[in-house]
């Protein structure tokens, strides 16, 4: 059990606080209790209620409650190799921590690439003769001029008369009519009448005077009127 705890990092809500380094199992409630090493070298003890373990990090409830937790004396660790005997003094009120120590084989297995194959794949061609029947439509396009007036109740539509499809192309044409119309009549009427006028009307005539002279052989004769 201790190994599951010792050496996970101690976190808080304002990051890294410390890491484990040691375990502590109290006897009358089998609790366990942490002994973690402080960013700031000090060291605490987390009790079973002040943390929680996950994704690999003891992560401490109540930052508050660390805040204000005494720190542990710091006790001298004395730490000798495997298999060596020695003799230490202790002085009076000191505490040391002597280590047991027990060397533990761990197997572990790894995966080692020790070669690998390399695969080429060729592509071969070769000619094959493929016999597929193929169709092919053409399309023929005739216009052909009507010149039929329709009826706009009786619109003929685009019909089918066996591989040829008819479609009927339509408009609207103005037309205009003259016709000859008989406006109106004018009347002459030719009247012939007969009135006794009288009218003064001025003639003229001549009147000759003849003057006899008398000379010096005699006389003209008396002067006389002619009609003219």
């Amino acid at each position: 059990m201790d190994q599951q705890y010792q050496g996970l990092p101690v976190e808080g809500d304002s990051g890294p606080l410390g890491t484990v380094v040691g375990v502590d199992t109290d006897p009358a409630t089998g609790a366990t209790h942490l002994v973690v090493q402080g960013t700031d070298g000090s060291r605490r003890t987390l009790l079973s209620d002040m943390f929680t373990v996950r994704n690999n990090a003891v992560y401490v409830r109540d930052a508050s409650a660390w805040a204000s937790m005494g720190t542990l004396s710091q006790p001298r660790t004395v730490t000798q190799p495997l298999g060596t005997r020695d003799t230490m003094e202790v002085a009076a009120g000191e505490e040391i921590t002597i280590p047991i120590l027990r060397e533990e084989v761990i197997i572990r297995t790894r995966e080692v690439q020790s070669g690998g194959v390399r695969v080429h794949k060729l592509v071969n061609k070769r000619t094959e003769t493929v016999e597929q029947p193929t169709r092919r439509e053409q399309v023929d396009v005739e216009r052909v001029t009507v010149g039929r007036v329709i009826d706009a109740n009786d619109v003929p539509h685009a019909r089918q008369e066996g591989d040829t499809l008819i479609i009927p192309i339509l408009e609207e044409m103005l037309v205009v009519e003259k016709r000859l119309v008989l406006k109106e009549e004018v009347r002459i009427t030719r009247r012939r009448t007969e009135d006794v006028e009288q009218i003064q009307v001025v003639l003229r005539e001549e009147d000759v005077q003849i003057e006899r002279l008398q000379g010096e052989r005699g006389t003209f004769d008396t002067p006389g009127t002619a009609a003219v």
